[in-house]
């Protein structure tokens, strides 16, 4: 690329190659959005795909009548929507999926965040991240388990976020292309 670009990424690059033009790009200055968990996956591994060392763990939690609270900072991704605090399970609905990110280190740009507390689980506690962005060399990427892309089209609330979360990282891509990386592995 000459310059700075938004990467969406609605599947997982499809081979080494393409994910080493992926991981050279962010560290460049791109901004890549993993639109879906299925997005980080590689090989066997449903984070795999992630430029992180610690890796963690994605995991669906059991939501029904009892559910995890979904917490959303205040931040560009909910311009124009119900945001900052607990999500609305009935303003969202189907865009609060049952997906977490767990075990990795704590995003640079936390966005959405989920707990439950007295749930019938081990510990009677659990959290994970739902929304949350790295710097990576660079650039960054965003990692997500929002419905967001299946949502498009059904739901106002998908709508109005995937174009908040484009315009979002198009802020970041204003300053010149970094110098390729010397050696970096992703």
């Amino acid at each position: 690329p000459q310059e700075r670009e938004v990467i969406l990424l609605a599947s997982a690059p499809a081979d080494e190659t393409a994910w080493r033009d992926l991981a050279e790009r962010v560290t460049r200055g791109s901004f890549a959005i993993f639109i879906t968990p299925a997005s980080l996956r590689r090989d066997d591994n449903p984070v795999g795909g992630l430029f992180l060392e610690k890796k963690g763990r994605f995991y669906h939690f059991h939501d029904w009548l009892y559910h995890k609270e979904c917490v959303a900072r205040e931040h560009a991704v909910f311009d124009g929507l119900t945001g900052k605090g607990i999500l609305d399970w009935d303003y969202y609905g189907p865009v609060i999926t049952h997906g977490l990110f767990d075990g990795q280190r704590t995003p640079d740009d936390v966005i959405v965040a989920a707990f439950a507390l007295g749930y019938p689980c081990p510990g009677g506690y659990t959290s994970g991240m739902m929304m949350g962005a790295y710097r990576f060399g660079e650039g960054m990427f965003l990692v997500n388990t929002l419905g967001i892309l299946e949502n498009v089209g059904r739901h106002p609330a998908a709508d109005r976020m995937l174009l908040n979360l484009i315009r979002h990282a198009a802020k970041t891509t204003q300053p010149p292309l970094a110098p390729p990386p010397r050696s970096r592995s992703p």
